[in-house]
């Protein structure tokens, strides 16, 4: 389930503002602190692991050179809903998630997959960042959903 709303690159085109939409069948995960042994400070391979083939599917539907100018990012953040939450009358629909691992560090992975798959130049580029948790709804597969939007509104 990698879906992309790719942008009109035509040469008569007079917009200013691309658009990247995507989404992805993983479950999103929190970037760690990073680990500092005798040869130097790494990440956790559990984390490298994440990165690297989130990466590797967003990188099979990214098909341009890498953005290199200010971008917005807005993502949701779709986990499997616990047990707690699967009763009859739990509510069937999404749910805000609110759990232990801050929510920027979960967008910092995200912001990490990107630039590895060479969406972006440097994750800095971000200067208008949005993100959200939800549990799914019953039965529902995790996911995570990403937009990317070029262009600045000046106000």
């Amino acid at each position: 389930m990698n879906c992309w709303r790719s942008p009109d690159l035509s040469s008569t085109s007079t917009r200013t503002e691309m658009v990247f939409s995507f989404s992805l069948p993983v479950e999103c995960k929190s970037c760690p602190r990073p680990r500092h042994g005798r040869h130097g400070s790494y990440m956790p391979s559990d984390y490298t692991k994440w990165k690297r083939s989130t990466a590797a599917l967003i990188r099979s539907g990214w098909k341009l050179d890498p953005l290199d100018q200010p971008l917005t990012l807005s993502v949701d953040m779709v986990f499997s809903r616990p047990k707690r939450l699967q009763r009859k009358k739990d509510p069937d629909g999404r749910l805000p998630r609110m759990a232990k691992a801050d929510t920027d560090n979960y967008l910092k992975s995200v912001m990490d997959a990107i630039e590895t798959a060479g969406v972006v130049r440097n994750d800095s580029l971000f200067w208008n960042v949005s993100a959200r948790q939800w549990y799914g709804r019953k039965e529902e597969k995790p996911y995570i959903t990403i937009l990317i939007s070029t262009g600045v509104q000046h106000g």
